[in-house]
């Protein structure tokens, strides 16, 4: 049992961490072989292709992993097929009302068809966790993040085409998908069983609050991306893209962290020990928080220079904006790791609302700084909003927590 949870957490760890550098590889190929134009579409593209895979995943995995309900595997897979099929026909309407160029068009219409194929792939993964074989998702991660990095240096070495580089990842996705994810899953659950299309409404009726509070999550840490993409350039869009990515490393430290604690919060849930998932809590935050300033000013010593010489752009400018933009994730990523001990709670109402309120008021200050102040003005208005964000993640998680302590 412990050499399992060691694959577990080894290959989760490779898996999760390989893919969320993805971005990071492929803006540095880009910037480097296509220019800082190419660099800023793709940028922006990806950010709005992330945000709607929250659409692809709807209440996504935390929730498949903690449901205890009759809800079968096979209509967990039937739902997300379905999200994912929404997810592509909003992304055409999308781009059917914003007129891009039908080059901008074409990248942003396959980057959302990968995300699509990420986000089907991760009701796969549920299966895989919910089965104590989360290493065989570490795997799958592992394998397809290779082949995306690989396959897209070299098409975009031969071709010097961004269209082609973004199709050659998809294809290669769909067939580890295909010839690995669903083979794994054919030997942990039958796919026989009848769909009982009750339950696959029932998942969007009780993942939709779920759903609303992980799109927010996502659209409020892009909202400066498509404020940009409104005001300045598409070169503009990159640098702040590339000045932004170190940030994904606090996200990344997170998910590490997290994903292999969800089975360890739903039992703790299931025992009423709350005190427990307290401790658990308050652990996993004071972790995030010093990984999160140790990055923070590694990035404002030596980020800039690293940047400069990986991407060969001239950044010296940006350091400031760089050391506040860490500062800011690294509050993000703690406020972050309480939303799935709510969820796991069914406390998700609260989260709503303040997710809500999130959106408006760093929309407000976007608008408001990045027209007037430049990429000055999206740090700026970045590191307000989740500074807002944490507090009152604290102060409703804090109350859930101890209301259930109490036995109120």
């Amino acid at each position: 049992m412990e050499n399992n949870m060691k694959k577990n957490v080894i290959w989760n760890t490779l898996g999760t961490g390989l893919n969320a550098f993805i971005s990071l590889f492929l803006m540095i190929m880009i910037t480097r072989i296509n220019g800082l134009n190419d660099a800023g579409i793709f940028s922006f593209s990806f950010s709005m292709a992330c945000l709607l895979y929250m659409i692809g995943i709807y209440a996504g995995r935390i929730y498949q992993v903690t449901d205890t309900t009759n809800i079968s595997n096979k209509e967990f897979i039937a739902n997300r097929a379905l999200t994912c099929i929404i997810m592509i026909l909003l992304t055409i309407m999308f781009l059917l009302v914003k007129r891009y160029s039908i080059y901008k068009t074409t990248i942003f219409m396959f980057l959302s068809i990968y995300k699509a194929i990420e986000a089907f792939s991760d009701v796969l993964y549920g299966i895989m966790q919910k089965e104590e074989k989360l290493e065989n998702a570490g795997k799958s991660y592992f394998i397809k993040s290779l082949l995306t990095i690989f396959i897209f240096l070299i098409v975009d070495l031969l071709t010097h085409s961004l269209i082609l580089s973004c199709v050659s990842i998809v294809i290669a996705t769909v067939a580890v998908t295909l010839l690995y994810d669903l083979n794994i899953v054919t030997k942990l659950t039958s796919l026989k069983e009848k769909i009982n299309y009750s339950n696959v409404n029932k998942i969007l009726k009780e993942g939709f609050i779920v759903f609303v509070i992980t799109f927010i999550t996502v659209f409020m840490v892009n909202i400066p991306k498509y404020v940009i993409d409104q005001y300045l350039s598409d070169e503009i869009q990159a640098i702040f893209g590339i000045i932004i990515m170190p940030a994904t490393v606090i996200s990344l430290f997170s998910q590490f962290i997290i994903h292999p604690v969800l089975t360890t919060i739903t039992k703790l849930c299931n025992k009423n020990n709350y005190v427990e998932l307290k401790k658990l809590m308050y652990k996993i935050m004071l972790m995030i928080f010093v990984i999160g300033l140790i990055c923070s000013f590694c990035g404002y010593l030596i980020g800039i220079p690293v940047l400069e010489l990986v991407y060969g752009v001239d950044l010296k400018i940006y350091r400031i904006n760089l050391f506040v933009i860490l500062i800011a994730s690294t509050i993000s990523a703690t406020a972050g790791i309480i939303s799935p001990f709510l969820i796991a709670m069914r406390h998700n109402l609260s989260q709503l609302f303040i997710g809500i309120s999130l959106v408006i008021i760093e929309t407000i200050l976007c608008f408001a700084l990045i027209k007037e102040y430049s990429i000055n003005g999206a740090c700026i208005a970045y590191l307000i909003s989740m500074i807002y964000n944490f507090i009152l993640f604290y102060i409703v998680s804090i109350r859930k927590i101890n209301k259930k302590i109490k036995g109120v």
